[in-house]
């Protein structure tokens, strides 16, 4: 029997709006028109929102992203501070890729305190305001490798 090596193929993307003080995914990565948008609203349910971004996937690999206001090394991440994101990651799949941008002033190596109910991310996107270049950083903070993706 032969060995059937297993195509990858470029991820479903979720994807966020930007909002003030936010670093904007588009600026650095081109995600296809079929992506899944998560509206800019305080009053969108989470659990209600994993589900159609989960019948958007269509059961492919998906590649959340998402804005933070404070993430360290390790992937704990803090956002405006109502939990949405950590309450939408809590159940869609596990195996989807976490990835949030944020700008160098909000990237810290100091641990953050990680809440039980946190749910960290697998890569960061850390902008630097003054040349709006991007550096990524891997957490494997959920113990994955998801070097494979080319974002």
């Amino acid at each position: 029997m032969a060995h059937e090596e297993k195509e990858i193929s470029q991820p479903f993307f979720i994807t966020y709006t930007a909002l003030d003080g936010e670093a904007n995914y588009a600026d650095f990565i081109t995600v296809p028109e079929d992506h899944y948008a998560i509206a800019p609203r305080a009053d969108i349910d989470p659990w209600q929102e994993a589900e159609k971004a989960k019948h958007a996937a269509k059961g492919s690999f998906a590649c959340v992203l998402m804005p933070c206001s404070k993430v360290d090394a390790a992937g704990t991440r803090n956002g405006r501070g109502g939990g949405w994101y950590d309450q939408f990651l809590s159940v869609v799949p596990q195996e989807w890729m976490r990835v949030c941008f944020c700008f160098a002033d909000q990237f810290t190596s100091e641990t953050l305190k990680r809440e039980a109910w946190d749910q960290p991310v697998d890569r960061i996107g850390v902008v630097d305001r003054s040349t709006n270049k991007v550096t990524w950083h891997e957490t494997h903070a959920r113990g994955s490798n998801f070097d494979f993706i080319g974002l």
